[in-house]
């Protein structure tokens, strides 16, 4: 439960930034700050999807898979979404449009992977049983 907590909390900033972002004009302003809001939803939807997976009974390995898959999906579709409104940092097309875009899809699955760490962190060297009993954390 505790996951979904901190996921929530997380959320909330990511909001709050990204309306400063866009209203501040922070995204154009500061270079790093899309990199920065990439890494942050990548984290708190990683978190997410590591309390759902526990929820339902998920092992361990398959639930890296599911927050790699998951997260990468749900980033082609915000790349998506950047390309048919025209947000995106470079005209859609061009050769700096698919280097953002990989770059962002990387940062949403490297804030994932570490969200993923976060929350097993305990769990990994532990014993099964210790490993069980960290699912509700």
């Amino acid at each position: 439960m505790r996951l979904y907590l901190y996921a929530l909390i997380i959320a909330v900033v990511a909001l709050v930034a990204h309306l400063f972002g866009t209203y501040d004009g922070w995204y154009v302003s500061v270079d790093f700050y899309d990199i920065f809001m990439h890494l942050l939803v990548g984290f708190c939807l990683g978190l997410v999807i590591v309390a759902a997976s526990r929820s339902l009974g998920i092992d361990l390995k398959k639930q890296i898979w599911l927050v790699a898959i998951a997260v990468f999906v749900l980033g082609i579709a915000w790349e998506l979404f950047e390309a048919a409104y025209e947000i995106a940092s470079s005209p859609v097309g061009t050769i700096p449009y698919y280097l953002d875009t990989a770059k962002d899809l990387f940062n949403d699955l490297f804030g994932a992977g570490v969200a993923f760490w976060s929350a097993n962190r305990k769990s990994v060297n532990s014993s099964p049983v210790n490993a069980k009993s960290n699912d509700h954390e």
